[in-house]
């Protein structure tokens, strides 16, 4: 048998080489279990990483209007899912109509914001198993909750607006979460498998978690995922002295 040269035998070894480092760039490019790059640690991050959106905004952020909708229509401009903006900022804030709560005062069996007209309302929606809530949400409503401690013409509320996670979103772990925090305030929950929660409905929310501040005229003037403590005490302090935003 012939010996081959032993430059031959090296030409062979690389191109073997290079074939397999071809198919592993390949198959690493195409692979979409790669892990994603890791959340900007700058105390946001990302939108879908820290909170909980709900589906119908979700999938009007993620189509940005070009894709389609569940039942198979484009979304175009004029399109329900294109037009929904989360929120209700400038209208009454509806009632809540919540039977599960926790915290209330003695004798007290339920509440609602209309039982606060003439004082700063500040609705605080949540989900136990939330992250945003807890990296965010919870500090800002514990932090301004200290702050106004002494002022009775400012009013927290929390609610656990469940639409996902059923069987972990739990009127048990609401509770649990609000003796987590120390919470003191009233905390409802609203929820369930058979129906999700009709607050989010009400008030239009974007998900989880989700401010809402109201003026002593029962308006809503602020709604959104988050807002900055200093932010909040800036706009309560101008609705408790009668200013306008």
């Amino acid at each position: 048998m012939k010996k081959r040269p032993l430059g031959f035998l090296v030409l062979v070894i690389f191109a073997l080489v290079g074939a397999a480092c071809m198919s592993w760039l390949a198959q690493s490019s195409d692979n979409p279990s790669s892990p994603a790059p890791p959340d900007d640690d700058n105390g946001v991050g990302r939108q879908e990483t820290s909170d909980h959106q709900h589906p119908a905004v979700r999938h009007q952020n993620d189509n940005n209007g070009s894709a389609a909708q569940a039942g198979g229509e484009p979304v175009t401009a004029d399109s329900d899912a294109n037009r929904r903006q989360p929120g209700i900022r400038g209208q009454p804030a509806p009632s809540l109509q919540i039977d599960r709560w926790y915290n209330l005062p003695p004798g007290a069996k339920s509440t609602d914001v209309a039982d606060y007209r003439g004082k700063v309302v500040y609705l605080y929606g949540f989900q136990s198993w939330c992250p945003g809530c807890h990296r965010y949400g919870f500090p800002t409503l514990t932090e301004l909750i200290k702050r106004y401690k002494d002022n009775d013409e400012v009013v927290f509320l929390a609610v656990q607006t469940t639409f996902e996670g059923f069987s972990t979103n739990t009127p048990q772990r609401a509770k649990a979460t609000a003796d987590r925090y120390g919470l003191g305030i009233p905390v409802g929950h609203d929820g369930s498998a058979n129906q999700p929660s009709t607050v989010m409905r009400r008030y239009r929310t974007g998900g989880t978690p989700w401010t809402v501040i109201i003026d002593p005229e029962g308006t809503v003037r602020f709604n959104d995922f988050h807002i900055q403590p200093a932010a909040a005490v800036a706009m309560i302090d101008r609705l408790l002295a009668g200013n306008d935003l």
